[in-house]
């Protein structure tokens, strides 16, 4: 099973995924970057992150 990558975002209220499907992880920390910038409140606890997952492909 391949492995693919999803960006996620932690909040106070819990865990969002932002997208699904990255083959590279380089990508989706390159994307991560600019997604930190756009849903970083300056709330504390908040953070984005690239979590691995496998896929049935």
């Amino acid at each position: 099973m391949p492995t693919r990558y999803r960006i996620m975002l932690q909040t106070a209220t819990g865990v969002k995924t932002l997208v699904n499907g990255y083959a590279d992880p380089d990508e989706a920390a390159d994307d991560a970057k600019d997604m930190l910038e756009k849903y970083n409140h300056g709330i504390d606890g908040e953070f984005v992150y690239v979590e691995p997952y496998p896929t049935a492909e």
